[in-house]
């Protein structure tokens, strides 16, 4: 850049989203290569430029076709559709519709034999 900052400059600055967003939080923490710390900042003035979709995950175009995410590369999706033909997508238009399906299935705890917590592990 041949000019300095100067103060009332209006910049852009690039970052990783470090947190998932909670929907009664107005902040984001954002993590930007080569700072030691994550900025917190309202989410108004935070513009999406590339989502994170994960392989495994189902996802929906602006069209309405479904598929499974493949691979990811900067902001283009790579999906497997329905109907087993391959696309890519632009990240932006893609909405995740699905988590991907964990390896292990979840199950509660057991619950307590007698409404003590911790009763569960008493002997028979």
């Amino acid at each position: 850049m041949n000019t300095p900052f100067r103060h009332g400059d209006i910049v852009c600055v690039t970052g990783t989203v470090r947190h998932n967003q909670n929907f009664d939080d107005n902040f984001i923490f954002v993590t930007i290569d080569g700072h030691h710390s994550p900025l917190m900042i309202g989410a108004n003035y935070v513009t999406l430029i590339a989502p994170r979709m994960d392989a495994g995950e189902r996802v929906r175009w602006t069209n309405n076709a479904e598929g499974v995410v493949l691979a990811t590369h900067s902001d283009q999706v790579w999906v497997k559709l329905d109907d087993g033909s391959y696309v890519v997508w632009p990240a932006l238009e893609v909405k995740v519709v699905a988590e991907k399906a964990s390896d292990e299935p979840l199950s509660p705890p057991p619950p307590p034999l007698d409404g003590r917590i911790g009763s569960e592990e008493d002997p028979l």
